[in-house]
């Protein structure tokens, strides 16, 4: 029955998709950290490893989001939606305050408070990532794709907003990184719940909105690539920098055209339908296509307990925590290899973070779909991520740009594919707890390759460097600062592929496709 249009105000799911989008779009400031590490470093007299090690805890933070799991399922969404915005408004407070020398916190204090503050994404993430996959049952890895994008992007965009009205004040970014998601939040907590199962009159519609919801995101990375490639081949001035920005900002009020594009009519599904709509398929148009086997639903407890889960937790680690070493230490590699535009190196990985987030939610649909297991494209973007670390040690400086695209296009792949896989192996009923979890091997990898690895390496080799130096230098300078841990890193990756392969082996069943025609005997089963 059609929907009418007052009512679908309150019941459309693309309302919902609008808000998800502009509280995931302020969800990847914690990529920003090189923005303003080495100003923390130089302001409160941090050495590499203690720097490396803010970073981790800024990491551990923003993957960390076990109890956020659990209370998704004891709250309404909105409330997770505000308390992670509360938390990343006093903890960057925190943290600006320390910057401006106000307040003197001792080292594990700063840590904690960073910590608070990332940690805030990971309770509005929870609450959107869930709802939005329980809104949205048949589009999984298209709508995980299109809101983990907006978390990619949303680095180089702030690093774009930093380079037009802060720099170089980067304590004045990180008060603007406390205030504006915590006001983003609060706008739209109320439009992130659950909505009635309402599906588009003409099915045609579903398709043409996320086509518009991915020109969208499509447009704003290609945008702010081509402005990053034009400030590093010329001397933009202040004025058309500014200018440059506002219509970035104006790019990015179209997300709320989305439930407007196209009809506004829609029609309750039938119980049968949702039943079907439950399991993961289309009721009809999927069985003319694809049926695969669908998994039963692990508890924490039992999920842990398996094998497959500690090769995901393993595999996740050896890619995500690689790329975040290098993520957290793009400001310090760049430094030791001479090159000024850190800002740039930033956008250029939040711009390839978004485009591998993408492409890994479109292109692992069609992987799906052809019967090829979802982990598979895992490996593949773990090995990506180990074939840079070797490039990068080469030590060449256009190393860093080309190395900068492959890192943010494969750490963005693996937060595309990762919630949708643990999805698909332990079902929904409690994948806010279990895939919480495994993102923690995330920031533990990350701790100890950053700080006990690149942490500890570059510091002894700035003490080489400056010997005889009574001064307290802590700056290390040539490809010998990172070329001992990027080749560690390489190593880590190539143990990531091959849990990955295993995974793969174990995983192959459940990825398995039936071609099933809808009147079919066989039909009735599915």
């Amino acid at each position: 029955m059609a929907v009418s249009s007052w009512r679908w105000l309150n019941e459309s799911r693309w309302i919902g998709l609008a808000a998800a989008v502009y509280a995931e779009a302020c969800g990847g400031l914690a990529y920003t950290f090189a923005v303003y590490s080495d100003h923390l470093k130089e302001t409160l007299g941090y050495t590499q490893t203690q720097i490396d090690a803010l970073g981790s805890s800024k990491d551990f933070g923003g993957n960390t989001g076990v109890i956020s799991g659990l209370m998704y399922n004891l709250f309404p969404p909105w409330v997770s939606v505000f308390i992670g915005g509360t938390c990343n408004l006093f903890g960057y407070l925190a943290l600006w305050m320390t910057s401006k020398q106000w307040i003197a916190p001792p080292y594990w204090l700063v840590c904690l408070s960073i910590m608070v503050g990332a940690n805030g994404e990971t309770w509005v993430g929870t609450a959107v990532m869930v709802t939005s996959m329980q809104t949205f049952p048949n589009e999984r890895g298209v709508v995980i794709g299109l809101l983990k994008a907006y978390i990619g992007i949303s680095g180089a965009m702030f690093a774009r907003v930093y380079k037009s009205f802060f720099e170089p004040h980067a304590s004045a970014y990180i008060l603007m990184q406390a205030v504006a998601p915590f006001a983003v939040s609060a706008s739209v907590m109320f439009f992130i719940k659950q909505y009635p199962v309402l599906r588009d009159a003409d099915v045609s519609e579903t398709a043409r909105r996320f086509r518009w919801s991915y020109y969208i995101v499509v447009v704003l990375a290609v945008y702010l690539m081509l402005i990053t490639i034009v400030e590093s081949v010329a001397e933009v001035g202040q004025a058309w920098g500014s200018t440059l920005t506002g219509v970035m900002m104006a790019v990015l009020l179209l997300p709320a055209a989305i439930p407007f594009v196209g009809g506004s009519e829609y029609r309750r599904l039938s119980d049968a339908d949702e039943e079907q709509v439950s399991g993961g398929e289309e009721p009809t148009l999927a069985l003319e296509k694809f049926v695969r086997v669908v998994p039963p639903e692990y508890t924490l407890a039992e999920s842990l307990r398996t094998i497959d889960y500690w090769l995901l937790f393993f595999a996740v680690a050896a890619g995500t925590g690689s790329g975040l070493t290098i993520i957290n230490n793009l400001a310090q590699i760049g430094k030791a290899l001479d090159t000024k535009s850190i800002s740039s190196f930033v956008s250029l990985v939040s711009i390839w973070n978004c485009a591998g987030r993408l492409l890994a939610g479109y292109t692992s649909e069609w992987c799906v779909k052809a019967g090829y297991p979802r982990t598979l494209m895992l490996v593949g973007v773990i090995a990506v991520m180990g074939i840079t670390q070797l490039l990068l040690a080469s030590g060449a400086a256009f190393t860093l740009y080309i190395g900068s695209i492959l890192v943010g296009l494969s750490y963005g792949a693996h937060w595309t594919l990762t919630p949708v896989i643990t999805s698909e192996m332990f079902g929904l009923k409690h994948y806010g707890a279990i895939y919480n979890t495994v993102t923690i091997s995330s920031p533990l990898a990350a701790y100890f390759l950053s700080t006990w690895v690149a942490g500890v390496l570059y510091d002894r080799e700035a003490e080489v460097q400056h010997a005889g130096d009574p001064s307290p230098a802590h700056t290390c300078h040539g490809p010998e600062c990172f070329r001992t841990t990027l080749l560690i890193l390489a190593a880590v990756c190539a143990a990531g592929v091959a849990c990955g392969l295993v995974l793969v082996s174990r995983t192959r069943a459940l990825y398995k496709v039936h071609t099933v025609k809808p009147d079919s005997e066989q039909a009735k089963h599915y």
